[in-house]
């Protein structure tokens, strides 16, 4: 991966905010993984399951039982707002 990080920066306490920033420091390097991934033949839905599934087992190894539940309603309400607004999660 050729992608450099950036490090949170000072002085963010909240953890909206701090999770939108880590969000844009990381996209790009997803980007990259995924990029590769599809030029070594897999398909687009193979590839966000497999992340998916990287990100349950790591939270789940991370994180306590309701923190992961947390996250998860966190994620499914981000799934409904994007089609309540008419996207069809094609970029």
């Amino acid at each position: 991966m050729g992608q450099t990080i950036a490090s949170p920066p000072a002085g963010l306490c909240s953890t909206e905010e701090r999770d939108e920033r880590c969000g844009e420091a990381l996209d790009a390097a997803m980007d990259e993984v995924m990029t590769a991934a599809l030029a070594a033949g897999w398909h687009p839905y193979e590839v966000i399951t497999a992340m998916f599934e990287w990100v349950v087992s790591t939270a789940c190894n991370e994180a306590t039982e309701d923190s992961v539940r947390g996250l998860l309603d966190h994620g499914a309400a981000l799934v409904a707002a994007r089609f309540e607004e008419g996207e069809d999660g094609d970029e």
